[in-house]
């Protein structure tokens, strides 16, 4: 009977831990907003090129596990990354709506934290939403999202 229940848990465990590992997804998911003269200010890294215009990518949040582990923005001449550890760094009020990743995709559209956005360009695994006129939002399906 010992021997039975182990194999039962130990059968429950493997599926469970085969089951994370190919469910699991790591994403990128990028606001960039077109300003015009922020070529400038910001290096050219910080920026993406969308229907011929340079979009500054105002926030990177980075996901492992659909858990927020880091998160990128553009300064002056730099850019600054702020890494987050789920237990140990305390989420601002601002990072605790994106702490977790809900992404759902749908046929010609992608539902994010809530929102609906509409699917306007595909390319690999990148997925382009136009959010306003001049803001876009991108989502990039990576397995190496450093």
């Amino acid at each position: 009977m010992k021997k039975a229940l182990f194999f039962l848990v130990f059968l429950i465990s493997i599926s469970v831990l085969l089951s994370v590992a190919v469910l699991k997804k790591d994403y990128q998911v990028i606001i960039a907003r077109f300003e015009k003269d922020s070529f400038k200010i910001y290096p050219k890294d910080c920026f993406v090129r969308f229907e011929n215009k340079n979009y500054l990518a105002v926030n990177r949040w980075i996901y492992h596990w659909n858990i927020l582990s880091k998160r990128i923005t553009p300064h002056n001449e730099s850019i600054v990354v702020e890494k987050f550890n789920f237990f140990d760094h305390p989420y601002s009020t601002e990072e605790k709506e994106f702490a977790f990743l809900h992404l759902k995709e749908k046929d010609k559209s992608i539902k994010y934290n809530g929102k609906l956005y509409s699917i306007d360009h595909a390319n690999g695994d990148s997925i382009f939403s136009k959010s306003h006129t001049d803001e876009i939002i991108i989502f990039i399906n990576s397995k190496n999202s450093d």
